[in-house]
This record gives structure tokens, C-alpha cells and sequence, in this order.
């Protein structure tokens, strides 16, 4: 039996590195700050 279906060419990050890094005190990140990292 073979199965056969479309290929997923998507895929899924989950990265905590940002939201733990912005909890450190003496940081504020605006949105823009996130996005520029994230990019």
C-alpha cells in the first residue's frame, strides 16, 4: 500500500527567546524592537 499525499512546506517555530529575554528587568521592547528581532 502506498500513500500519497501533497508535501507540507510549512513549518512552525516556537521560540521563548524574545518573551523571556523582554522579562528581564531593565528591558522594554516596543513592537517594533520585536519585529526588528524576529526578522
Amino acid at each position: 500500500m502506498t500513500a500519497t499525499s501533497e508535501p507540507d512546506d510549512s513549518f512552525h517555530v516556537f521560540d521563548t527567546t524574545l518573551r523571556d529575554g523582554a522579562q528581564r528587568e531593565g528591558i522594554n521592547l516596543t513592537v517594533a524592537d520585536k519585529l526588528a528581532i524576529a526578522r
